[in-house]
């Protein structure tokens, strides 16, 4: 994980959000060197973490409300949580929206968040994370 990477993230935030995340994740990049594809056809499978990856600021919110920003596309973006099915969006927030769908499908209390979303995996390069 490069430190740079977390550092522009938090400034993101504060920028954005008006004020420091409590908290953020982060998700390395994968590579796959034998069977892309084939893992969950119980095929044989290599993969492995690298140093690049995804990281996410975030902190909740008292209201269902989803504000998340890119910094990859400078882009931001807002949900209700009450709102939310699993095929409304098809921009970059649908991710998001989706994995907001399936957690206010097992915690109906789910609180908003704010969060920002920063990458340094190189777009459409074959990478995930």
């Amino acid at each position: 994980m490069d430190p740079k990477l977390i550092s522009g993230l938090r400034t993101a935030f504060a920028e954005v959000f008006a004020g420091a995340p409590p908290r953020v994740a982060f998700a390395p990049g994968r590579v796959n060197l034998i069977g892309e594809h084939t893992d969950y056809n119980d095929g044989f499978v290599l993969p492995m973490a690298i140093s690049r990856g995804v990281a996410v600021a975030f902190r909740p919110r008292t209201d269902r409300v989803i504000r998340a920003y890119s910094t990859s596309l400078g882009a931001t973006t807002t949900m209700s949580l009450d709102d939310l099915d699993s095929t409304s969006r098809t921009d970059w927030a649908a991710y998001i929206a989706g994995v907001a769908w399936a957690l206010t499908a097992e915690r109906r209390d789910m609180p908003g968040l704010d969060l920002c979303v920063a990458a340094d995996l190189p777009i459409g390069a074959g990478l995930s994370s």
